[in-house]
C-alpha cells in the first residue's frame, strides 16, 4: 500500500522545490531561474528494500540543464514474527510459509536528483535528524546548480572532442585523396622506366646480335609471313620504349579482365633473367627459325 503522507510530502517538496524564495546572492550566483518541465523516464529500476508503489518523479531546468527529481521512502526490513494465523496455517498447509521479513515505511524521505537520460543518481539528500529534507531546499537548488555547471562542461568537452575527431577525420581524408593522386603519378613514371628500362636492356642486346651475326639475317614467321626477326625486335623495342616516337601495338595491350597475370609476371620475368636460357636459338650458330612452339606456350 502506497503511505499517503509519504505523497502528500512529496508534493510539497515538489512545489517547494520549483517555487522556493530564495536569497538574492543565491539568485544571483544561479543567474536564471529554476524552469519546471514535463517529467521523463529515467530508466530507474527499484531496489529490493524500497516501496513497492510508483516512485513520483519531476524534473527541473537548472540553468539549462534538466535533471530528473525522483522521491521516494525506504522501507525498513525487519525480520518477520509469524502470528498466530500463520502458524495455524502452517501446520495444516505444509506448502504454506510466513514471509521472512516484514516491511514498514520508514517516515523518511529522499531526494534523488541526476541527468534524465541517466540511470545513475548524481546527488541524493534525505531526512536527518536536524533538518528535514523540506529544509535543505536552498542547499538542493545550489547543488544543482554546481551539477548543471558540471554537466555543461561534460557536454563542451564532448563537442570539443567531437569536433576534434570530426577535424582528424578530414585531415585524413583530404590526405588519402592526396596520396592517390600522387600514386596515380608515381605508378606512371614507374611504368615507364620499366619500359623504358626494358627496352634498354632489349636494344642493347639486339646491336649485339647484329654485330654478331654481320650481314646475315634471321627469319622468323610472324603468322602466316616471313619477317626479319631483328627488323621486327626493333620495331617492338621502338613501339615499347617511351622516349621513342613509334606508336603502341595496340595488339600486345593487356585485357582488363586477365586471370593469369601472375603467372604472366613469373613468365616473363624468367625469360629476361636468363632461366630459359637453355631454350633459347642460339643466333650465332646461324638458326634461321626461333622455336616458335614454346614461345606461342608462354604466351
Amino acid at each position: 500500500m502506497p503511505n499517503p503522507l509519504s505523497h502528500l510530502a512529496v508534493a510539497s517538496i515538489l512545489r517547494q522545490v520549483r517555487t522556493a524564495p530564495l536569497p538574492v546572492s543565491m539568485r544571483n550566483r544561479l543567474a536564471g531561474p529554476f524552469e519546471a518541465v514535463k517529467p521523463k523516464d529515467a530508466g530507474y529500476q527499484r531496489g529490493p528494500v524500497e516501496p513497492p508503489n510508483p516512485t513520483p518523479i519531476g524534473a527541473l531546468m537548472v540553468a539549462g540543464e534538466p535533471f530528473a527529481i525522483r522521491i521516494d521512502e525506504p522501507q525498513k526490513r525487519t525480520a518477520h514474527v509469524p502470528t498466530a494465523a500463520e502458524i495455524r496455517r502452517q501446520q495444516k498447509e505444509s506448502w504454506f510459509h510466513p514471509p521472512p521479513w516484514d516491511f514498514n515505511w520508514s517516515g523518511d524521505l529522499r531526494l534523488h536528483a541526476h541527468e534524465p537520460d541517466s540511470r545513475s543518481v548524481d546527488r541524493t539528500w534525505k531526512d536527518g535528524r536536524r533538518r528535514r529534507l523540506e529544509d535543505q531546499i536552498p542547499d538542493i537548488l545550489s547543488s544543482l546548480y554546481d551539477l548543471a555547471l558540471r554537466a555543461k562542461a561534460r557536454r563542451a568537452q564532448h563537442e570539443r572532442w567531437e569536433r576534434e575527431r570530426r577535424e582528424r577525420g578530414r585531415l585524413e581524408r583530404e590526405r588519402s585523396e592526396r596520396r592517390d593522386v600522387e600514386l596515380k603519378l608515381i605508378h606512371e613514371l614507374e611504368r615507364q622506366a620499366g619500359a623504358w628500362f626494358r627496352s634498354r636492356l632489349l636494344h642493347r642486346y639486339i646491336r649485339a646480335a647484329r654485330r654478331a651475326l654481320g650481314e646475315q639475317q634471321i627469319e622468323a614467321k610472324r603468322g602466316d609471313e616471313t619477317v626479319d626477326f631483328f627488323d621486327w625486335a626493333q620495331g617492338y623495342v621502338d613501339q615499347l620504349d617511351p622516349l621513342h616516337p613509334a606508336a603502341r601495338n595496340d595488339d600486345l595491350l593487356e585485357s582488363p579482365f586477365t586471370f593469369h597475370a601472375d603467372a604472366d609476371l613469373k613468365k616473363g620475368f624468367a625469360r629476361l633473367t636468363g632461366f630459359e636460357g637453355q631454350r633459347s636459338c642460339k643466333v650465332a650458330d646461324g638458326v634461321e627459325d626461333p622455336p616458335a612452339s614454346d614461345e606461342q606456350g608462354d604466351d
